[in-house]
């Protein structure tokens, strides 16, 4: 949010999607949400599909293996260039994937006010 204005007209970021899920008990809540899960489901499904362990992804990625296995384990958030890359060497449409994830948060309305072109 910039201003106080929505970018690219979505929604405030401080709205949460989702049941947040406590930390060891501390009331500390989690970054990851219901919809981050199906997002990370349907990146492991893409690379399995593949044909990929995540040794050769990470390979292809010039990563150790565990980085792989941390963000499909929730122990980390893919940024956006991460996600791009790992999509790119799946063979796989990061577009498609968004606008599933925008479907499945907004219910397959555009729910933005301005859209850009």
């Amino acid at each position: 949010m910039l201003g106080g204005q929505p970018v690219l007209g979505y929604p405030k970021p401080d709205l949460v999607f989702g049941s947040e899920r406590e930390v060891d008990g501390t009331g500390l809540k989690s970054i990851f949400t219901s919809e981050y899960d199906v997002f990370l489901m349907r990146l492991t499904s893409a690379r399995k599909m593949a044909g990929m362990t995540q040794k050769e992804l990470a390979g292809r990625l010039e990563k150790p293996q565990s980085f792989v296995s941390k963000y499909e384990c929730r122990e980390r958030r893919l940024d956006i260039l991460e996600f791009v890359m790992i999509c790119r060497i799946l063979h796989v449409d990061a577009c498609s994937i968004v606008r599933e994830m925008e479907a499945l948060l907004f219910g397959g309305t555009d729910s933005r006010e301005d859209t850009v072109a």
